[in-house]
């Protein structure tokens, strides 16, 4: 049973996927079939709006902590030796830190581990997970997301948070950058962005690159015409994307369950960027990747 719910717990990405999947084929069909499927579907909105407001979701995720809490000792003996962590943040930084996290990957699985189901062992408080905000417009994802520790990755809500004296993890290339994740290197999507500067400076706080190693190589996802068009159409209705994973990736993930990744991941913990410039912020994962010889490439 608790091998059951251990799967359960960690394919929360792609119940969100599926999640996501379901309520855009539901306002498809409600564009198309007509007007009695747009008013059951506002009768169903409506009451799970009244369930959510009367603590509902709430009182059933408390139960699942319960469970969640009960995971076998293989299971996270599992975990621990497949993501592993390289470095630490520096005990003399007393304030919030922004941790700017490359690369996206499939689901950013590193990151689910690490800040959400919390099941590695980070060596500092864990921050915020912040993640795109069309996920949170979307009805049950967005109880997901709030009661996995996540936030919008919008500037007001990611600065709410560092001056409220938490942490905030955002992974920076997004979308753009998961379409470029294959199983050749990590290409990173730095110098169109702008906003995590800005919010560093703002809210006064250092930002510590991340930098998690192999999670391309270990899990691809499906590639063909036909899901690239998918994609890109998702991507300008809704500005998500549910990439599909590959068999391949399918097996390694499920098998956590009964032992280690066969490659462990690692994300490295680099050193603060104080001055926070994009010149120093580039050059610090460039010497990164010389230093641990690992193949990075700065594309945007």
């Amino acid at each position: 049973m608790n091998d059951v719910v251990s799967v359960l717990v960690l394919f929360w990405p792609l119940l969100a996927m599926f999640t996501t999947i379901f309520v855009v084929i539901g306002f498809v069909l409600a564009i198309f079939v007509g007007s009695t499927l747009l008013f059951i579907g506002v009768v169903l909105y409506g009451l799970y709006s009244f369930l959510r407001d009367e603590g509902l979701f709430i009182w059933l995720y408390e139960k699942i902590s319960m469970v969640r809490l009960q995971l076998t000792d293989h299971l996270r003996d599992n975990i621990q030796k497949s993501f592993l962590i390289k470095g630490s943040v520096p005990l003399s930084l007393k304030t919030p830190v922004l941790y700017v996290c490359h690369p996206h990957g499939l689901y950013g699985f590193s990151w689910y581990i690490h800040f959400s189901a919390c099941l590695s062992e980070w060596p500092t408080k864990r921050p915020k997970l912040a993640v795109h905000s069309s996920l949170f417009r979307i009805p049950f994802v967005r109880e997901l997301m709030y009661l996995n520790k996540c936030i919008q990755a919008t500037e007001s809500e990611i600065l709410e948070t560092l001056k409220g004296g938490d942490s905030v993890a955002l992974v920076l290339g997004g979308i753009e950058e998961l379409h470029k994740t294959s199983g050749d290197g990590i290409k990173l999507i730095i110098k169109k962005r702008n906003g995590f500067l800005r919010i560093a400076e703002k809210a006064g706080v250092p930002l510590v690159p991340l930098v998690t190693v192999g999670e391309n190589e270990l899990f691809p996802f499906l590639k063909s015409p036909m899901l690239d068009q998918l994609q890109q159409t998702l991507y300008s209705w809704f500005h998500i994307a549910l990439p599909v994973p590959t068999w391949s990736s399918f097996k390694e993930w499920i098998k956590i369950v009964d032992r280690p990744l066969r490659t462990p991941l690692t994300t490295y913990i680099l050193e603060p960027v104080t001055d926070a410039t994009k010149k120093n912020y580039i050059k610090r994962i460039l010497d990164f990747a010389k230093s641990e010889n690992v193949r990075i490439e700065i594309i945007g």
